[in-house]
């Protein structure tokens, strides 16, 4: 992508080689990288989205597919790649069951922890 070939770059922290090989795959069927590992339009996007490719993906495809949904996916997008939401996790363990069991009740109506955060949001 940048002229560099991933299996031979000198990692400071070398990935496995299949950890390699797999991300090389997923950029391809993603249409990220051409045959010949350059980066395409698309993978500019994607670079520019910063996101990891798979939710870049899922915006841009969404986007072309079902434009009226965007907000709603791009909310999702968000609450998919933070730590933790609703910062449930620097709370006791009792703390986080009860937490866990308000949320399970109020995400009931809409049948969805997704769609229910996105609501808060």
């Amino acid at each position: 992508c940048l002229g560099y070939d991933p299996m031979t770059f000198p990692f400071v922290d070398r990935p496995e080689e299949k950890t390699l090989i797999e991300s090389i795959r997923l950029l391809n069927q993603l249409d990220c990288i051409d045959f010949d590992q350059r980066l395409t339009q698309r993978g500019e996007l994607f670079v520019k989205l910063n996101f990891d490719p798979r939710y870049s993906a899922f915006l841009v495809d969404s986007y072309l597919e079902h434009e009226p949904m965007l907000d709603l996916l791009t909310i999702i997008v968000g609450i998919l790649t933070a730590p933790s939401p609703l910062f449930i996790a620097s709370r006791t363990e009792d703390e986080r069951r009860e937490a866990n069991r308000s949320i399970g009740a109020a995400a009931k109506p809409f049948r969805s922890d997704l769609l229910f955060y996105a609501s808060i949001y």
